[in-house]
């Protein structure tokens, strides 16, 4: 969120977010553009409630501001996907698998491949509420 003199509203959002009950699932990523309002006050009121809570203060413009963001944004997805690439299924497995349906006469719909988790993730989904079943999954990765 690239902020400038925005210290109210970003009250208002952390408070929001606590009410939703979802201010420790996500990341929030401010990038303060040399506020003189209080907006610091407000950030590091941010920073108590907000658990992956990232502030940046410069006083380089907008445009600059977005390119921070997306520059940890772009780390941290990276780091995160290599991180699931290394713990990942066997390639051979899903090899197997793929070989198996084309060879056969009548394929299913569907095919599960993975961890026990990850095979019981599909029914999962169907029995919890969607916030539960989205917390367990953000949990495991």
């Amino acid at each position: 969120i690239p902020v400038l003199n925005e210290g109210i509203l970003i009250k208002k959002l952390v408070i929001k977010l606590i009410k939703l009950k979802i201010h420790k699932l996500i990341d929030v990523l401010i990038v303060d553009g040399g506020s003189k309002d209080g907006s610091i006050k407000a950030l590091n009121f941010a920073k108590k409630y907000l658990i992956g809570i990232i502030i940046i203060n410069n006083n380089t413009g907008l445009s600059k501001q977005l390119l921070a963001a997306y520059k940890i944004s772009y780390k941290k997805g990276l780091e995160t996907m290599n991180k699931h690439i290394d713990s990942g299924a066997d390639p051979r497995i899903i090899g197997r698998l793929v070989y198996k349906i084309l060879n056969s006469k009548r394929p299913k719909k569907k095919y599960l491949s993975g961890s026990f988790i990850e095979t019981l993730a599909p029914f999962l989904k169907f029995i919890f509420p969607q916030r539960l079943f989205e917390y367990i999954v953000m949990k495991n990765y």
